[in-house]
């Protein structure tokens, strides 16, 4: 069964050659050229993985995707393209729905393994294993060598998110924008306090959750513990 991929680009030249990609890489392909267009053939179409230019002729890539979050109900995830990569517009991205971004210039073949990736384990996988650990995402339960820790729905929320994204590095910021939405008035040592609980309820475990001093955190399970 083909997936189903929403390619957003104004670039008449770029999009004729991504859905010409897409396509023939077994994908049911529809475009847009604008945000409007965009924001209906969501409302129309249940798809899979949604590619989304940032630079539109009517309505910024972040402003469509606020819309299709709330008007067209999309919960799949929604890549934005874009040759910017500042930190101020991947937070501008995080806090719309978005799921992550591609810079331009891109490879085809590249981000076409990481759609697969994204498939892969976006909504269709509800037991995901790292090593020891192991989340339900049915019950939003974690287990630690099968024994199920107790933490608040935000540390699960938090975990999810940076073991889902192993290896990447997110600022306190960018995670209060993540786990916690735009319109957070506390501090970001918001999300030092819920690591620490995390840490302590992992036990043994809690370096799998690295600190990198003065820029943030990231999830990382040694060689040791995937076996």
């Amino acid at each position: 069964m083909k997936q189903n991929i929403l390619i957003v680009e104004d670039d008449s030249a770029l999009l004729e050659i991504m859905t010409d990609f897409f396509s023939g890489n077994h994908y049911q392909v529809t475009s847009a050229s604008d945000g409007f267009e965009a924001i209906e053939a969501a409302k129309m179409n249940r798809f899979d993985i949604i590619l989304l230019d940032v630079n539109l002729p009517d309505l910024s890539g972040f402003e469509v995707c606020r819309r299709m979050k709330e008007s067209a109900d999309v919960s799949c995830p929604v890549l934005f393209i874009t040759a910017r990569a500042s930190e101020a517009d991947k937070l501008s991205g995080y806090a719309s729905g978005g799921y992550d971004y591609i810079t331009k210039p891109f490879s085809l073949p590249v981000l076409n393994a990481k759609i697969k990736a994204i498939l892969n384990r976006s909504g269709r996988e509800t037991i995901l294993k790292y090593g020891p650990i192991t989340i339900n995402q049915d019950s939003h339960c974690i287990y630690v060598n099968d024994c199920e820790i107790h933490i608040a729905p935000k540390e699960y929320e938090l975990f999810c998110f940076l073991a889902e994204n192993s290896g990447r590095l997110y600022s306190r910021e960018a995670l209060i924008i993540r786990i916690w939405g735009y319109e957070f008035e506390g501090s970001d040592r918001a999300v030092d306090d819920h690591i620490r609980k995390l840490r302590k309820a992992l036990g043994k475990h809690a370096d799998c959750i690295q600190t990198v001093r003065g820029s943030g955190y990231r999830f990382v399970m040694s060689e040791g513990e995937t076996k």
